[in-house]
């Protein structure tokens, strides 16, 4: 009687150990599946510049909401020869230059120099060539055109000229700075999540691991006690004596 009952609870056992062993094994396939986050690449950063266009800069302008000033009076902006901007800085002061000397009502006049040098300082601040040469050639295309447009020649005369450039200066550096913060919190968004990928993949390849593991002591155990039940049917199936 209690050698059947052995049998029975090794029967038992041994049901039970291949029952885990399954159940470990498909751990296994699935964190080892999910394990393949820790080889996905990095994303490349979106280096895009940004791109203010016509008709935010002239809904800015002709807005009767105050804009900050720009600053006008850099006076730590310096010429610099071999400035790869330096054309852009160009055409976009001969445009300011221009629109002031035909349509102004009184005696302003605007000096080119420091108009070069305001920009090419509004450029530098952002500490990337790339950025700058984005930033001075999208400012001076849009100042070319804009200051040409009938809505922004007719709305100098209920301020001035200069008020009109410097609120253009202050609207474009806002929509770019603006687009810039979004390009770089997405930039931000997407390494955190390939971290987080990356950092999951790695705990479920470290959990794979040690569940392998322990299905390999659950599958040697497994033969422990087939070995068991076969020397006790031959024990029981060998003739009794001496």
């Amino acid at each position: 009687m209690l050698q059947k009952l052995e049998n029975l609870y090794l029967a038992i056992l041994r049901f039970v150990i291949i029952v885990a062993a399954g159940v470990l094994l498909l751990a296994v396939v699935v964190l080892g599946l999910n394990s393949l986050r820790a080889l996905i690449p990095e994303p490349a950063p979106n280096d895009a510049a940004p791109v203010v266009t016509d008709q935010a800069l002239k809904q800015g302008m002709l807005s009767t909401q105050s804009q900050q000033p720009g600053n006008v009076e850099d006076k730590d902006a310096q010429a610099k020869s071999g400035d790869p901007n330096l054309p852009f800085y160009v055409r976009a002061a001969t445009a300011i230059s221009s629109y002031v000397t035909t349509h102004s009502l009184s005696t302003e006049s605007v000096d080119s120099a420091q108009v070069v040098d305001i920009l090419r300082s509004r450029a530098e601040k952002y500490g990337d060539a790339k950025i700058a040469s984005a930033f001075a050639k999208n400012f001076a295309e849009s100042v070319e055109r804009l200051l040409k447009d009938q809505a922004i020649i007719d709305a100098a005369k209920s301020s001035s000229c200069l008020a009109m450039v410097d609120k253009l200066l202050t609207v474009f550096t806002d929509d770019f700075d603006s687009q810039l913060q979004n390009v770089t919190a997405e930039n931000s968004r997407r390494q955190q999540e390939y971290v987080d990928k990356k950092t999951d993949g790695m705990q479920s390849l470290y959990v794979a691991a040690g569940a392998f593991g322990a299905f390999l002591m659950i599958a040697f155990l497994s033969i422990i006690i087939k070995i068991e039940r076969n020397l006790r049917h031959l024990e029981t199936s060998s003739p009794k004596g001496n």
